[in-house]
């Protein structure tokens, strides 16, 4: 079994950090899953494997408020944080609440499972 995400995956989180300008280039850097996202993944499979079936699986997950997205958005190495920020999740969150407010962001994403197995 192989798991990937498609290359949106939690775009919000992108767009909260150019919005904020806490890393106003989060938008345009492509994203980690990018090489063998949800659409790529299966094709680059079935290169050295039978891929026998493909699940794509609507995801959502919510953060609920700036310490959560904090804890979360120090540990994405797309995201180019200012320092102490970047390993300061306190800190992050602190001027997530001053740019933002401390609600929840809800973001989603494709997550794609791919069964395949060695061919006979």
């Amino acid at each position: 079994m192989l798991v990937t995400k498609s290359a949106d995956s939690y775009h919000q989180l992108d767009h909260l950090l150019t919005a904020t300008g806490l890393d106003p280039g989060a938008t345009a850097r492509p994203s980690l899953s990018a090489i063998a996202d949800s659409d790529r993944l299966p094709a680059l499979a079935s290169d050295v494997l039978t891929v026998e079936a493909v699940f794509h699986d609507q995801h959502a997950f919510r953060f609920g408020d700036a310490a959560h997205q904090a804890d979360y958005l120090i540990t994405v190495p797309k995201y180019q944080l200012p320092p102490p920020l970047d390993i300061a999740p306190a800190e992050l969150a602190d001027q997530l609440r001053r740019r933002r407010g401390n609600g929840p962001l809800t973001t989603t994403s494709t997550v794609t499972y791919v069964i395949a197995r060695q061919p006979s």
